[in-house]
């Protein structure tokens, strides 16, 4: 039996010294230990019960060696191959101790024949546990591959989806940049043919008009006393050849403000100019001015042109104040990107400044404009104010004066009430880049 002994020593005490070795060691939690243990302890009271003969059944304990293969399953099927080793130890240890000793359903006949037989069924649990526990470990194996695969799966997944959401914000962005590109420039490419236009139509009519004018005149000086029907039809007629006139000049203005006779200036004094010259019509309108001005450093300017600029916002603010009010006038110099509120607004991301500005500020009271309208009031041609009362080349002409000097011109509602109009011109030696013409962002409250 000397090949059978060592064969059963083979599978008993080889496979628990690998397992050993290799296994490592970690920390159980209470419930996982407390398995263990009774497990142990189980497989211990029923090797004693069944190899020491402490129950017999019909003489001889030999059903109850059956008892003994379902703890070593548990130990296979919840400790792995380290816990079936154990078991295997603990079964084939009481085995040879009581068999030795004559206990046990083994120890019949001689020594070599109970011991042959012995081997036999130790071989038996043997090779049941480890086969078990190795399947069991290629079970764990598997799943422990499939988790891995699919963690990495969902870690490439989400990669994926990361840089397909990255790639598709920068799309919307470049298609956003774009549409605004087109935009700019279909616009760009209107004014200039509206530019044209209106050189155009304004040489043709402005001689007609000062024709009908000096004619009307005449009619006036020589015809001699008239009715009251008359004077007034005569009356219409000039104030009609007045506002004609005035529609010439503004298409005039904005076909001919391409080019700028710039030089270094003070903002605030072609502001105060633009006050002497509307001071009058703010009197008559019974309109308070409220000016808060900080000195500021030169900008290149053109006197002429920016003066017309204050001079029209400034009439724009006077007629939207007819039962009187304030106009305030605020000048300071700043960093312009502390003009564009949020910065992760769109607009201001797209504002890139190089250097510092200085910024000029028109308020009113009086009643504001529309949310919806706000972005249209730079069109040629559109106003707010009633038939009669306006051109609608006002703002347009001051926006074009302001992006030559490569600043920016904003408006927005106040929350107290009325408009703000906000004009930021580069230093002597900076610039902005970046959009123009743009509504201005929301005002604070502190704007106010």
């Amino acid at each position: 039996t000397w090949w059978l002994g060592d064969v059963s020593g083979i599978l008993v005490v080889t496979p628990a010294i690998l397992a050993w070795s290799a296994l490592r060691i970690r920390w159980w939690n209470p419930w996982r230990a407390a398995e263990a243990t009774l497990s142990l302890g189980a497989l211990a009271v029923t090797g004693q019960m069944v190899f020491g003969e402490l129950v017999r059944v019909g003489g001889l304990p030999f059903p109850l060696l059956y008892a003994l293969l379902p703890l070593v399953m548990w130990a296979a099927l919840r400790f792995g191959q380290g816990g079936v080793t154990i078991s295997i130890l603990v079964v084939s240890g009481m085995a040879i101790w009581n068999t030795a000793n004559g206990l046990g359903p083994f120890a019949v006949g001689t020594l070599n024949e109970s011991l042959l037989w012995l081997q036999v069924f130790v071989g038996i649990v043997a090779v049941t546990g480890l086969v078990l526990a190795a399947a069991v470990a290629e079970q764990e194996q598997t799943q422990a591959a499939l988790r891995s695969a699919r963690d990495e799966l969902e870690r490439r997944v989400r990669e994926r989806t990361a840089e397909l959401s990255d790639s598709n914000a920068q799309l919307r962005q470049q298609v956003t940049e774009r549409q605004r590109a087109e935009q700019h420039l279909i616009k760009a490419a209107k004014l200039e043919s509206v530019g044209r236009l209106a050189a155009g139509v304004a040489h043709e009519v402005k001689n007609p008009l000062a024709t009908l004018l000096i004619g009307l005149e005449h009619l006036s000086d020589c015809c001699g006393p008239l009715d009251d029907e008359a004077q007034r039809l005569l009356r219409d007629m000039q104030h009609a050849v007045h506002r004609a006139d005035a529609v010439i000049r503004g298409l005039l203005n904005f076909s001919s403000t391409n080019e700028l006779q710039a030089a270094h200036a003070d903002l605030n004094a072609v502001l105060d100019q633009a006050l002497i010259l509307v001071k009058h019509e703010m009197d008559r309108a019974h309109v308070a001015l409220v000016k808060a001005c900080q000195p500021l450093p030169s900008c290149a300017l053109d006197l002429t042109k920016v003066e017309q600029v204050f001079v029209n916002l400034f009439m724009n603010a006077i007629q939207a104040m007819p039962a009187g009010g304030t106009l305030t006038v605020r000048t300071y110099a700043t960093p312009p990107r502390r003009l564009y509120g949020d910065p992760a607004a769109p607009d201001a991301a797209s504002a890139t400044v190089r250097e510092a500005a200085v910024v000029a500020e028109v308020e009113d009271a009086g009643s504001g404009i529309p949310e919806d309208l706000l972005s249209k009031v730079f069109d040629p041609f559109f106003t707010t104010k009633p038939t009669g009362k306006g051109t609608g080349l006002g703002l347009t002409v001051c926006k074009k004066i302001v992006e030559l000097h490569q600043g920016r011109i904003m408006i927005a509602n106040r929350p107290a009430g009325g408009i703000q109009v906000r004009l930021v011109f580069p230093l002597a030696d900076g610039g902005l880049a970046g959009p123009t013409g743009r509504a201005a962002p929301p005002l604070r409250a502190s704007e106010a």
